[in-house]
């Protein structure tokens, strides 16, 4: 990932996502208004995910299937996430999973 949409607001915006982990509530990302922009929509949705939000703020039905695939859990991470809680198990403590 290579393009940083929102250049200089990057320490705010992070400030804002482990703001919103201390309150234990979703961090959601800024609107994106160029409804026709799709390429620029998917960039903004990967920075905003790279950053910590849970999701983004939508105006529009047409952006919700991108915003889905951005932001869900792909097969492999749920994965690694299975093989991470079976780790640790019922116990919990640390574990290595996967080499992590």
């Amino acid at each position: 990932y290579q393009r940083r949409v929102h250049g200089g607001l990057r320490h705010a915006l992070g400030q804002c996502v482990l703001a919103a982990r201390a309150a234990g509530v979703a961090a959601i990302d800024g609107v994106h208004l160029d409804l026709d922009a799709e390429a620029a929509f998917e960039e903004e949705c990967w920075e905003g995910r790279h950053l910590g939000f849970d999701g983004k703020t939508l105006i529009h039905p047409k952006t919700i299937a991108m915003c889905n695939e951005v932001f869900s859990p792909s097969a492999a991470e749920l994965d690694a996430a299975r093989n991470q809680i079976a780790a640790v198990g019922p116990v919990g403590g640390v574990a290595v999973a996967g080499g992590r």
